[in-house]
């Protein structure tokens, strides 16, 4: 038995779920990690089988999926914490597609009037606490994954994750705007990676971008640059050769959680085996 501080699990999105039964029993990316931050273990497990470490750890990190979350940045008067809370349902409301009444949401700190406001589904977020805390975790933690994601000065930082037919793409990009948003392509088109890269070029308007993939993926991914460059006409073979691909590196993530802004836990009524 490792002798671990804390785990960190990369969430599906909450389209995927309601589409896998049982969703909690299936794989998902999860870290081990010190007191240090250094990394035990890492892998794909289910809640069931990484029980044992989640009873254990003294923190639970949970990266959830970007699409599943807006991110905002208002001009927010100055109002005490409870204040805020009721007032943010009426300052968002303009903003999102929906009921606000349904949404979990958080503010960060104040930076000079300025909030970054995040904006999650509440039933699917009790959903998630429910299914760890019946796999016996405490102390939780959620960020949203593009705020995970490192912010680079001159470049796009991107992540790509894939499950089944569904692509989830999160980016971060120098001006600090995070978005994510999710794709259905077949997972048996040939040219699916292909489809990916051109997506996030249209994303980032062909910026530098570093994005991460499996590391089982980042043969085709790369391939997929290539086929893209060679097919192209000078001036798109220039925009795709600014997008880097490297495997998704734990040590990345760590660093963009410990400096992650709206945790999704606060203020949220923590539900026991709902």
């Amino acid at each position: 038995m490792l002798n671990a501080y804390s785990i960190i699990l990369r969430l599906p999105t909450r389209h995927s779920a309601k589409k896998i039964q049982d969703w909690h029993l299936q794989s998902l990316p999860f870290a081990l990690l010190d007191k240090t931050d250094h990394v035990l273990r890492s892998g794909y497990e289910s809640l069931t089988a990484l029980a044992e470490h989640l009873k254990k750890v003294k923190k639970v990190y949970l990266i959830v999926a970007a699409s599943d979350v807006t991110l905002l940045r208002l001009m927010v008067p100055p109002l005490s914490p409870e204040k805020l809370k009721l007032a943010l349902p009426a300052l968002i409301e303009d903003s999102i597609i929906g009921d606000p009444a349904t949404c979990h949401i958080v503010a960060s700190a104040d930076i000079k009037g300025l909030r970054k406001i995040a904006v999650i589904d509440k039933a699917w977020l009790i959903a998630v606490v429910s299914a760890l805390q019946k796999a016996g975790a405490s102390s939780l933690h959620a960020y949203p994954s593009q705020l995970c994601l490192p912010l680079y000065e001159n470049s796009v930082s991107a992540a790509v994750s894939e499950i089944g037919d569904e692509v989830e793409i999160s980016l971060r990009k120098p001006n600090n705007e995070a978005v994510g948003i999710s794709l259905q392509i077949d997972k048996n088109n040939l040219h699916r990676e292909e489809e990916i890269c051109r997506t996030l070029g249209l994303l980032t308007l062909h910026e530098n971008c570093q994005m991460m993939v499996e590391g089982s993926k980042v043969q085709a991914y790369s391939a997929a640059i290539n086929q893209i460059t060679q097919s192209s006409d000078n001036s798109d073979s220039e925009k795709f050769s600014k997008l880097q691909i490297i495997p998704y590196d734990w040590k990345i993530l760590i660093a963009g959680i410990k400096s992650a802004e709206c945790d999704l836990i606060l203020g949220l009524s923590k539900p026991l085996y709902q």
